[in-house]
């Protein structure tokens, strides 16, 4: 990775990191009532079909939505608050690099939930696996 790579990580580390020790219910409220509007928005349904990184980025925003909101997994505070920290980056349009501009207006929100996902891996691999038990129980129900 290049220096600027790698400064353009630590700064959404830190990035992410800070805006996770300020985040409120009303935040998270906000996010509840804007992220599945975003997700289903024309420009990102189509851009899903045309780029296979936007449309593996919108599966993750899916995933890490639904382990904040699954009252039945156990996720830490702290776990919480950096997922909500990165899907409000996401949502939000005045980022970084703004959604609108076409070919990259999302480079910075990967780069954001990039750099989530890596700090809470396991977190996701056990909601990963929770999700797969539940459905299996489902199944055999």
């Amino acid at each position: 990775m290049t220096n600027n790579g790698l400064r353009s990580a630590g700064y959404m580390k830190e990035r992410l990191l800070n805006d996770a020790e300020r985040m409120t219910e009303r935040d998270y409220e906000q996010l509840h009532h804007t992220l599945p509007e975003k997700l289903n928005s024309p420009d990102l349904r189509e851009l899903r079909g045309a780029s296979k990184w936007i449309g593996s980025m919108l599966e993750r925003v899916g995933l890490l939505y639904g382990m904040i909101r699954d009252h039945e997994f156990n996720i830490s505070t702290k776990t919480k608050a950096l997922v909500g920290a990165a899907l409000l980056y996401f949502v939000l349009p005045t980022d970084i690099v703004p959604d609108f501009i076409p070919g990259i207006g999302y480079i910075d929100d990967a780069l954001i939930l990039t750099t989530l996902w890596n700090l809470i891996r396991s977190e996701i691999d056990s909601y990963t696996d929770f999700r797969r038990r539940k459905a299996n129980a489902l199944q055999h129900v």
